[in-house]
């Protein structure tokens, strides 16, 4: 099987691959949640959706038709505030793991800390509040690795 498209959320890849199957196309979502899926809750990670070589044209195609921007002032609204939603659960994410990782898995924690905080930046309008907010994760990175770094000098 061939890949035509590639998810980072498991709903928008099975919502792809249930379209695809109702139009007689053959094909299956492979893939797997990030670690911090796991532990905060959550359906991120990287799926992958596949379908038969021969029917890679039509596949491509329909979800081709499935991306085209619409025109609707509307559709616009709804896609603008779901993208607004998305960001702001990858802050929230950033926060609860930088959190978590001071007091349980701190090295997994901070990193998958960090990367929400990276994704949420991208994906989200330049605006100084959203710069904030950036600073403010990477700041508890900062106070966090100090304060594990204290808490081993002074045990040493």
């Amino acid at each position: 099987m061939v890949q035509v498209a590639g998810f980072s959320n498991s709903v928008e890849a099975e919502m792809a691959m249930g379209f695809l199957q109702n139009q007689g196309i053959e094909c299956q979502v492979v893939g797997a949640k990030e670690y911090a899926s796991h532990v905060v809750g959550g359906t991120i990670g990287n799926y992958r959706l596949l379908v038969k070589p021969e029917q890679v044209p039509l596949a491509e195609g329909l979800l081709k038709g499935l991306q085209q921007p619409s025109e609707n002032a509307a559709d616009s609204e709804t896609s603008k505030a779901k993208g607004q939603h998305v960001t702001a659960d990858l802050f929230q994410k950033a926060v609860v793991l930088s959190l978590i990782s001071f007091f349980m898995l701190p090295v997994i924690g901070n990193i998958f800390a960090v990367y929400n905080a990276m994704v949420f930046i991208r994906g989200s309008e330049k605006s100084p509040l959203n710069l904030l907010k950036f600073a403010f994760i990477m700041a508890l990175q900062v106070l966090f690795l100090m304060g594990a770094y204290h808490l081993y000098t002074r045990n040493s």
